[in-house]
């Protein structure tokens, strides 16, 4: 029988150490391979692009350090895999015009053995749209006359802009290169009149292109209206320029509402030459609630020139109200004072109304109140005060009144036997009288012809103005009134309908003037001036969305009637054409002109001429 030992051979013990090392070389090279896994931070991944840049067609390149070992480079844009490498190099590029303009996200991974060893994500910008163009101070379809400041604001996002060219119906009119500024003057004389689309074409520095453009309606400069400064009270008034052809259809226009000195241009877009007529109004707006229109027709470049600039006029800034009690007042005296900005009459007892001291121009206000005090039935009766700070006081006293330097005069009328109207207004300075700013000295509506149609007039300014009627007649001028007047006898007539008014005026006579009123609203008026040897004259048509609805309903309801109308004859001036050039044209009052001013006048609303402002000034006559 055979046994075995438990105690091993040889060979038995030379195979188990064989098996023993190669467990352990094994184990070895594992434990080596684990711990020389490679790793990456984020800044070692360069990429050849910075944070924020905007995407081009141009290779990207990714670079790894050198001592790194990689399987895989993975590309992605947002979530979207757009390539992967294997081995360097690893640069790619992208079409960006798949993707929507705006922010993105480049990221790169890279993998060791199927594992993200490091990544980098990096904020990119994709644009394929050209630059934006932004136009203020100019709208679809305005009209451009004479040379025109244009401002663009181009920009671009993402992009820098690196061209822009501009277009006029196709012409060049400007281009710019590299540059942030992208103004321009556009002269309008060098293109055809009517409708032209201004186009602009720009490009970003990457090649994006885009055009915009605008209808704007090239039209020629016919004048310019110079306003001074402190013309209008801001806030409360307004001027309104209306330019219209002979038919009163609208041309232009324009409003000043700034109070501050400024030229107001009017232009056509329709061919005008020299001796086109046209119609100008003008429209004293004050607070929305009264309207005085100034339609001066039979106008032409000829007659008028280039440009018209108005006087400076003054309006007042505050006003102050008083209430006084006249102790020694007498029975039967008439007690008045009045500019065109103050209005106080003695009525009731007291002597009360309004006046102001405080204007937008200073120079052209009134620091003193005048008045007058006077029996119409009295001869030599008139007295007169110059009073300064009115407002202080709660009497008038004898004692306030002076009866020194007063002049007493007759008037002898021939032709009729209606009395007379005579007023009579004082200038404190040389600038008030070239404005027209006065003091009322002296007003009557109906002379004493018991008295020899006397009256009275306080001596104390170097120049005065009169306004004198009787009958259908009317002389009004510089200085003292004329010891005698003659009514002519002659006769106008003038009709108004179909928007057109019709005249009949006085040979000779070079100005026609013809008031329409809305009879249910007293505060709109149209005063009409026009050649006096013209036959008819039209009614403008008002410019769309300026006035409110009670006025615009005036117009197209037909709501206009005739209040009065009037031929005028100035002396030094010898037809209609020497009024505009010598009066108009240079906003001055006409008597600076024309000593003697003639009115032959009929009235729908009454026996006499109501008052008629002297635009662009507030006295009225």
């Amino acid at each position: 029988m055979f046994s075995f030992s438990k105690s091993k051979s040889p060979l038995t013990h030379f195979i188990y150490s064989v098996l023993v090392l190669l467990a352990v070389s094994c184990g070895s090279e594992e434990s080596e391979t684990d711990n020389n896994e490679p790793s990456l931070n984020s800044s070692d991944i360069q990429i050849s692009i910075p944070e924020n840049a905007v995407l081009t067609d141009s290779n990207i390149t990714v670079d790894l350090p050198d001592d790194i070992t990689v399987n895989l480079v993975n590309v992605y844009l947002d979530e979207d895999l757009l390539d992967t490498f294997s081995s360097p190099p690893y640069q790619f590029s992208i079409d960006t015009n798949t993707y929507v303009e705006g922010n993105h996200q480049l990221k790169i991974e890279v993998l060791f053995q199927n594992e993200v060893i490091g990544s980098r994500v990096l904020n990119v910008k994709v644009d394929n749209s050209g630059p934006i163009l932004s136009l203020e101070g100019i709208q679809e379809n305005q009209k451009i006359c004479g040379t025109r400041l244009i401002v663009p604001d181009i920009t671009d996002e993402f992009s820098n802009v690196s061209k822009v060219e501009v277009f006029l119906d196709n012409e060049p009119v400007a281009t710019f290169e590299n540059t942030s500024s992208h103004s321009f003057n556009l002269n309008a004389e060098n293109f055809a009149l009517g409708n032209n689309v201004l186009k602009f074409v720009m490009e970003d520095d990457l090649g994006n292109t885009a055009a915009d453009s605008l209808n704007i309606l090239i039209a020629r400069k016919v004048l310019d209206l110079n306003i001074p400064d402190g013309f209008i009270r801001t806030g409360t008034e307004k001027l309104h320029a209306i330019l219209s052809d002979a038919d009163g259809n609208n041309i232009d226009y324009a409003i000043h509402s700034s109070g501050k000195a400024e030229t107001l241009t009017l232009c056509t877009s329709t061919e005008m030459t020299n001796n086109t007529e046209y119609i100008l109004s003008f429209v004293d707006d004050f607070d929305s609630q009264i309207f005085n229109f100034y339609v001066y027709g039979n106008l032409s470049k000829m007659i008028v020139g280039d440009e018209i600039s108005l006087s400076p006029r003054s309006s007042p800034t505050s006003a102050n109200f008083v209430d006084l009690t006249l102790p020694d007042y007498e029975d039967g005296f008439y007690v008045r004072a009045s500019t065109p900005w103050s209005s106080m009459i003695y009525y009731n007892d007291t002597f009360s109304g309004h006046y102001s001291t405080n204007f937008t121009i200073s120079e052209l206000g009134f620091e003193k109140v005048f008045i007058m005090y006077y029996n119409r039935d009295l001869g030599r009766s008139y007295q007169w005060a110059f009073i300064e700070d009115l407002s202080s006081r709660t009497s008038l006293n004898a004692e306030d009144f002076n009866s020194l330097d007063v002049i007493h005069d007759f008037l002898t009328v021939n032709g009729t036997s209606q009395s007379p109207f005579l007023s009579i207004y004082g200038f404190e300075s040389e600038n008030h009288f070239n404005t027209m700013s006065g003091h009322m000295l002296y007003w009557n509506s109906s002379l004493n012809s018991i008295n020899n149609n006397d009256y009275s007039y306080a001596n104390i300014f170097d120049h005065t103005i009169y306004s004198l009627k009787v009958s259908n007649y009317g002389i009004d001028g510089a200085g003292a009134p004329p010891k005698s007047v003659t009514v002519p006898g002659q006769t106008i007539s003038y009709q108004f309908q179909n928007d057109n008014i019709s005249f009949n005026g006085i040979p000779n006579y070079q100005v026609g003037r013809v008031r329409l009123s809305n009879f249910d609203d007293a505060h709109i008026n149209m005063e009409f001036i026009f050649d006096g040897q013209a036959t008819d004259i039209a009614v403008p048509k008002l410019p769309e969305g300026i006035f409110p609805s009670k006025v615009t309903d005036v117009f197209e309801n037909g709501s206009l009637e005739t209040v009065q109308g009037l031929a005028e004859n100035y002396e030094n001036v010898n037809n209609y054409e020497e009024y505009i050039s010598k009066i108009f044209v240079p906003s001055i009052p006409f008597y600076i002109v024309s000593p003697k001013r003639e009115r032959i006048f009929y009235s729908n609303v009454g026996p006499s001429l109501l008052p008629i402002h002297e635009f662009p000034f507030f006295e009225r006559l």
